[in-house]
């Protein structure tokens, strides 16, 4: 069986110099773009020790996953052994082309060039750490016996209007799906799952070549731009399924939103783990108390 590899990109939000760097660029990025809006990335700053559970359900349900990349501005998780022998910590600076500047905080761009992780497999599943599995799977779970990619879609479709009040990422979808239409014919096409994605870095690679100008145009905005490439998020699965290298799959899965009623977020919990699904998201949402929220939550 070939090698199988997973990605997390990952954040620290304790870190203060950070943090205030990240407003510091904000407040400049909306000068250049002619803006006057409120930060709205800090929960995209966010970490409620995801990451930590997530590398837990690999280790109890995915032992057969090779190396675990994680992908960070240069932080390393405190409570990680630095010398563990199938974790490496890989900073932006090391993937990304000479001419993107960092630190970046947006996804988009740095989820762009994890195809360029040294030492990464041609098979490798992306994740955030916000994903979890949910029970035993085998490498057949995300790829087929001959190496094609299971893409798996949602019951939402990405089409080709936007009313202008689209978020961000709503907005780089649809700019991704117009490149897909110039690519290959123009269709209005499912949205992956908002959960672990099986990819293959060949297509990550095909993606930079062919994309080459718009991705460096769309690198050079520090914060989610709507001419950004979703690769990961949209692209890749598609560009796999279009290129015969991945196909459309199902697998069973659940997102968790967070919010004040922990109670029912347990129960959906419990029901998830339950009924063995295999892939699940728990959410950033509204939180009154959200210490208080994610204490609940990690005592599943």
């Amino acid at each position: 069986m070939f090698p199988v590899d997973a990605v997390y990109t990952w954040v620290e939000n304790t870190d203060s110099l950070f943090k205030k760097k990240c407003k510091d660029d904000w407040e400049e990025y909306c000068k250049k773009m002619g803006w006057e809006r409120k930060l709205k990335y800090e929960t995209l700053l966010t970490d409620n020790g995801e990451l930590a559970i997530s590398l837990r359900s690999i280790a109890k349900y995915a032992p057969w996953i090779r190396n675990i990349y994680i992908v960070t501005n240069g932080q390393v998780p405190q409570w990680l052994k630095r010398d563990h022998p199938n974790v490496t910590v890989v900073t932006h600076a090391e993937i990304f082309p000479t001419d993107v500047k960092v630190p970046t905080y947006n996804s988009f761009t740095i989820e762009s060039y994890i195809q360029n992780i040294p030492g990464l497999a041609e098979h490798f599943i992306s994740l955030n750490d916000d994903f979890f599995l949910g029970c035993e799977t085998t490498p057949d779970t995300f790829f087929t016996k001959d190496g094609l990619a299971k893409n798996f879609f949602s019951s939402e479709w990405m089409g080709r209007e936007d009313n202008g009040s689209s978020p961000t990422y709503i907005k780089a979808w649809q700019y991704s799906n117009q490149l897909l239409d110039e690519a290959f014919s123009p269709a209005c096409r499912a949205i992956p799952l908002h959960q672990a994605r099986p990819m293959r870095k060949s297509v990550c690679e095909q993606l930079a070549v062919r994309f080459e100008k718009e991705m460096s145009n769309a690198h050079s905005h520090p914060f989610r731009y709507e001419k950004n490439l979703a690769t990961v998020s949209f692209m890749a699965p598609w560009w796999s399924v279009y290129t015969n290298k991945g196909i459309v799959s199902d697998c069973a899965s659940a997102v968790i939103r967070m919010g004040d009623d922990t109670q029912s977020i347990c129960s959906a919990l419990h029901t998830a783990i339950a009924s063995k699904r295999i892939l699940l998201c728990i959410n950033e949402g509204k939180m009154s108390n959200r210490q208080k929220a994610w204490k609940e939550v990690h005592s599943v």
